[in-house]
């Protein structure tokens, strides 16, 4: 069976780039959220722990993208 590698590292720029922007969203209502409450509340320690996962998700997916890219290129 052929297996179409361009398409494959296309496909996987484009789950990265999602994965980014989810990333993004993430942080941002995380970062809100810790603005709005009190750091006394464990609301606040919650957000502060989702931000940390939405930068380690935008850290890991611009890695991500990056390597497939370079894969996308390397096969033309």
């Amino acid at each position: 069976m052929f297996i179409n590698y361009r398409k494959a590292a296309k496909l996987k720029m484009i789950t990265f780039g999602v994965l980014f922007v989810a990333g993004v969203i993430l942080s941002a209502i995380a970062g809100y959220m810790m603005t709005v409450l009190p750091h006394q509340e464990i609301g606040f320690w919650i957000m502060m722990g989702l931000a940390s996962v939405g930068l380690f998700t935008i850290v890991w997916t611009i890695l991500g993208f990056l390597f497939a890219l370079v894969d996308y290129r390397e096969l033309s």
